[in-house]
């Protein structure tokens, strides 16, 4: 279930995690004047710490989305690495249609969103969660040909991720 959406550029919302906002900077960065820039100038390797919070998803000439890079927190927490499910079409249709919707706003936007709410992974407690997402693109096209996902899933300290229900 998703609480909150944000445009970065209307909305200037308060990220939780500061490796989101490091991210956002990053982006900012490698932009300049395009709409967007292209993934091949993102650095992942500026972030260690933040890798297993990060996704990314391409998207086809379609509009269809598909995994291209999941962390091991991503995978761990919506239990994707059971099965070899994939972010765009997770197993559980909750989060499915949770997350459905933030790729699709994601890709209609064509700008960074940002996102809270909560996740319920099967056979676990609720997963309070934020997600910056920030798209990339091919030069001189304003549309996204992929998105990174940068989750945070510790809104409170005492989150129990993998503690059984």
């Amino acid at each position: 279930m998703i609480q909150d959406t944000h445009k970065i550029s209307v909305d200037s919302p308060e990220l939780r995690a500061l490796f989101q906002q490091e991210i956002l900077d990053h982006w900012l960065e490698l932009k300049g004047s395009a709409a967007m820039p292209s993934k091949r100038g993102f650095r992942p390797q500026k972030f260690p710490q933040s890798l297993g919070q990060l996704a990314i998803v391409s998207i086809d000439d379609g509009g269809n989305f598909n995994d291209r890079l999941k962390g091991g927190l991503v995978n761990d927490v919506l239990k994707l690495s059971e099965g070899n499910q994939q972010l765009a079409a997770p197993f559980d249709t909750k989060i499915a249609a949770t997350i459905k919707r933030i790729l699709t706003e994601s890709r209609d936007a064509a700008e960074p969103m940002y996102f809270t709410g909560r996740l319920h992974p099967p056979v676990r407690p609720p997963v309070d969660f934020s997600v910056l997402i920030v798209p990339f693109g091919e030069e001189d096209d304003s549309t996204p040909t992929s998105l990174l996902l940068a989750f945070d899933f510790t809104k409170h300290a005492a989150t129990k991720l993998f503690e059984a229900t």
